[in-house]
């Protein structure tokens, strides 16, 4: 075992038992178990540490849509400019200046402006009739917009890429493209993204799959940030900014020039990306947030679906999987994990008291675990109203589920049908070592109650269910 994984058990059972400590039954063993058990089992390190606040999964959801939404209002808007720029040039080649039409105002500005559309002083000073149409008629941001990115426009494909990388905030805004590049992934062609990533041994490496035929996938996203950012690249741009993924054409400020997100901190300290940020969520009803949430929310829900803090470290790619457990993981994805050692250590207890007949380690994910024959769903199984069970124990009545009231029967699951004919052979081959007196008394009504939940089982299901060959230990 690793030194890690060692410790991170340790940490788990260690907080198992700090909940056991509350309970007045437990209370004395548990504190003397604790008290061999390190109280940091990643020496240096504080255990007074609160994780980043994650979003909830519908906040999530909310911004994953509101941003898959503008990103195609984006791409519609992007093909109407190719549109109105190829009638406008006709337009502009037939002798037309008028200015009024936007077809023929665009290409005007794209043939005497080839980077960036200046103010409107500077081209009411060049044609005055065009400045004034642009002025007066169409607006000038809505026009800049047929031709390049506005800080604002870069949102949506910044928050859907940091759903799909989990990269920090400051390592995605300072994406290059020379750390976009293709490459072979078993056969299939993936996204390999790398960007440098601040206190980080190693720039984090992420790969993005292009199979998928998804609208808004990162196929899409990062073709059409090129189309957004091209015409503003070159010399027009700061050199240390001409290769970002994200540049832009500021819309306020006195400079016209494209630059990328920068601050003291970080791309994400720049003050036009929190504007944005935040116009962003007004614009949709979105309570405000941070890009830096959508990295630990990410980390955190793949704890929650696999239940593998590794599988979230390798996704986050820290060094150290406790960088994970103190900083991305939530208190409730923490007190599931609890609920999870809990669990197992309830089934191990009843897996001993009944010498194995009752294995969790035989169940499927989708079984319930907790009912006490495999195949049916128990309700509580810590109130089990079979005889000689206890209320406030794991239920230990092997067999008896097709006449308990808290139980349930998946009749349409080949698989759970062919358990419960199983189980009725198992019934039927106890009346050898059970006295035919006890048998008759208690589980002649079992199997009467089990063969009225197999009458009901459908002729395509059974025959499907009578494939399998399956044994279960004999009822006693």
């Amino acid at each position: 075992m690793s030194p890690n994984t060692r410790a991170l058990a340790l940490a788990a059972i260690g907080t198992t038992l700090e909940t056991l400590e509350n309970s007045p039954s437990w209370k004395n063993e548990a504190r003397k178990v604790r008290q061999d058990i390190p109280k940091n089992p990643w020496p240096g390190q504080s255990r007074r540490h609160e994780p980043r606040e994650r979003l909830s999964r519908d906040e999530l959801g909310a911004i994953v849509a509101a941003a898959e939404e503008e990103v195609r209002n984006i791409q519609l808007r992007l093909a109407e400019g190719r549109q109105l720029l190829e009638a406008g040039r006709g337009a502009l080649a037939r002798g037309s200046r008028d200015y009024r039409d936007l077809a023929t105002c665009l290409a005007a500005l794209d043939q005497r402006y080839p980077g960036v559309i200046p103010d409107i002083p500077a081209i009411e000073d060049a044609d005055n009739d065009l400045g004034r149409a642009v002025k007066r008629v169409h607006r000038h941001g809505n026009l800049t917009g047929y031709f390049y990115a506005s800080s604002r426009d870069l949102v949506p494909f910044a928050l859907l890429l940091t759903v799909s990388s989990a990269f920090n905030p400051d390592t995605l805004l300072a994406l290059d493209w020379s750390g976009v590049t293709t490459v072979d992934r078993l056969g299939s062609p993936a996204i390999r993204l790398t960007s440098p990533k601040a206190r980080g041994a190693e720039d984090p490496v992420v790969l993005l799959d292009t199979t998928e035929s998804n609208e808004t996938g990162p196929v899409v996203l990062l073709a059409l940030l090129r189309d957004l950012t091209v015409r503003i690249r070159g010399s027009i741009t700061d050199p240390a900014d001409r290769d970002r993924v994200f540049v832009f054409v500021p819309r306020m400020a006195a400079s016209k020039r494209p630059k990328a997100f920068s601050g003291m901190n970080g791309p994400s300290g720049d003050h036009a990306w929190k504007w944005v940020l935040e116009d962003f969520a007004a614009a949709h009803g979105i309570k405000p947030f941070g890009l830096s949430q959508i990295r630990p929310t990410v980390l955190d829900e793949i704890q929650f679906l696999t239940g593998d803090l590794l599988a979230a470290n390798a996704v986050g790619q820290q060094r150290n999987p406790q960088t994970v457990w103190y900083h991305y993981t939530s208190a409730g994805t923490r007190n599931r994990y609890r609920e999870r050692v809990g669990e197992i250590l309830l089934l191990r207890v009843r897996w001993l008291q009944t010498d194995g007949v009752i294995d969790p380690r035989t169940r499927t994910f989708a079984q319930d675990k907790g009912a006490a024959t495999p195949g049916f769903f128990c309700f509580d199984p810590f109130d089990s109203p079979r005889p000689g069970q206890k209320s406030n124990r794991l239920c230990t009545a092997y067999g008896e589920c097709p006449s308990c009231p808290l139980a349930a029967a998946n009749i349409g699951d080949p698989a759970a049908v062919a358990l419960y004919l199983a189980l009725r052979r198992a019934i039927f081959r106890s009346q050898g070592p059970v006295s035919p007196n006890s048998w008759l008394e208690r589980w002649a009504p079992v199997a009467a109650d089990l063969d009225g939940v197999l009458s009901r089982v459908k002729k395509p299901v059974m025959d499907e269910a009578q494939r399998y060959h399956i044994n279960l230990p004999p009822v006693g």
